[in-house]
C-alpha cells in the first residue's frame, strides 16, 4: 500500500491553546477594525440625523448608533475570522456529536 492512499496525519486538525498573545493577536485585530470603521459610521448616523431634525433626540440616536455598531461588528468579525494571523488563523470546525 503506498503513502498516498492512507490516510494522513498532517491533515488532522492541530490544536493551539489558547494563550494570552495569542487572544490579544485576535482581540486587536477586531477591536482595531471596529474602532476604524464603526466610530465614522456613529458620527455619519448622528450628522444625517442631525440634519433631519433628530438631532436633540438622543434616545433615538444612541438607538441608531447600536444598530450601526450591531452591523459594522458583524462585517468585521467575518474579516478578522478570515485573517491570516502570523502563526495561526481562525477556524470554524464541526463537533464531532
Amino acid at each position: 500500500m503506498s503513502d498516498l492512499a492512507s490516510p494522513s496525519i498532517a491533515s488532522e486538525p492541530v490544536y493551539l491553546e489558547y494563550t494570552f498573545r495569542r487572544v490579544m493577536c485576535i482581540w486587536w485585530a477586531y477591536f482595531w477594525r471596529h474602532m476604524l470603521y464603526g466610530g465614522p459610521a456613529v458620527i455619519l448616523v448622528g450628522f444625517l440625523e442631525g440634519l433631519v431634525g433628530l438631532g436633540g433626540r438622543h434616545l433615538l440616536l444612541s438607538l441608531s448608533a447600536a444598530l450601526v455598531m450591531a452591523a459594522v461588528s458583524m462585517v468585521v468579525l467575518g474579516v478578522v475570522l478570515h485573517k491570516q494571523f502570523r502563526h495561526f488563523s481562525i477556524r470554524i470546525v464541526a463537533s464531532q456529536r
